[in-house]
């Protein structure tokens, strides 16, 4: 109905003009680690959107003596 088109351009129009976008401007803060860790790869990614590290799989870095 026209009721419910009207309804649905204000829905939009208040998401466009009000949305909050959280996002980076610049690089996420930068990554310091020792040359002891390894398996340590350079992050191709600069979001946070992938929880960061998760594509990392930090779970597989490890320290060497």
């Amino acid at each position: 109905s026209s009721e419910f088109q009207v309804l649905g351009e204000n829905m939009v129009k208040n998401m466009v003009e009000n949305l909050l976008f959280i996002g980076t401007v610049n690089a996420p803060a930068p990554i310091y680690h020792n040359n002891n860790l390894k398996n340590f790869t350079e992050f191709k990614t600069q979001s946070y959107e992938y929880y960061r590290t998760y594509p990392y799989r930090a779970s597989q870095w490890w320290l060497d003596e």
